[in-house]
C-alpha cells in the first residue's frame, strides 16, 4: 500500500498510466483490477472520480498471469541512478516526485566518481606519469 506521506509528496503518483481491469464474464469476478491497484488506492484517496482504464476479458489463468507478470516486472525494474540523480537536481523543486532532499542526497552519495588513482611517478618529479619503453628487436 503507498503510504499517506508518499502520496502527499506525490500526488501525481495516480497519473502515470491507465490500470487494467478484468471484465470477468470468464471468471465471475467482474471489474476486478489485475494491475494498478495502488494507482487506483492513490486515485480513491485523492478524490478523483476518473481514471483511464484497459478493460479485458480472461479466464482464471490469463489474469492470473497478468497479475504476475505485472508485479515481477516492478521486481525486476532498475534505473540509471546516475541520470536520475541529475534529473532530479535539475528540478525546481522536488514536490511531486517522491523524492525528498535526503533521499536525493543519499542517490548523489551513491553516484560520486570514485577519488583520483594515484598514477606511478616517472621519479623525476615532472608530475609525469611513469611509462614503459618497449625494448627493441635485434
Amino acid at each position: 500500500m503507498i503510504s499517506t506521506p508518499l502520496l502527499s509528496r506525490c500526488p501525481s503518483t495516480a497519473s502515470t498510466g491507465p490500470i487494467v481491469v478484468n471484465r470477468g464474464t470468464l471468471t465471475g469476478r467482474p471489474n476486478e483490477i489485475l494491475a494498478g491497484n495502488h494507482t487506483y488506492k492513490v486515485a480513491k484517496r485523492l478524490g478523483w472520480t476518473d481514471i483511464a482504464v484497459t478493460f479485458l476479458d480472461v479466464d482464471d489463468d490469463a489474469a492470473a498471469k497478468i497479475v504476475i507478470v505485472d508485479n515481477r516486472t516492478s521486481d525486476l525494474a532498475g534505473y540509471d541512478t546516475a541520470l536520475l540523480a541529475d534529473i532530479l537536481t535539475e528540478l525546481p523543486d522536488l514536490d511531486g516526485t517522491g523524492y525528498d532532499q535526503d533521499q536525493l542526497d543519499h542517490l548523489l552519495d551513491e553516484t560520486a566518481l570514485p577519488a583520483p588513482i594515484e598514477l606511478p611517478s616517472d621519479g623525476a618529479d615532472t608530475g609525469a606519469a611513469a611509462t614503459r619503453t618497449p625494448l627493441p628487436h635485434p
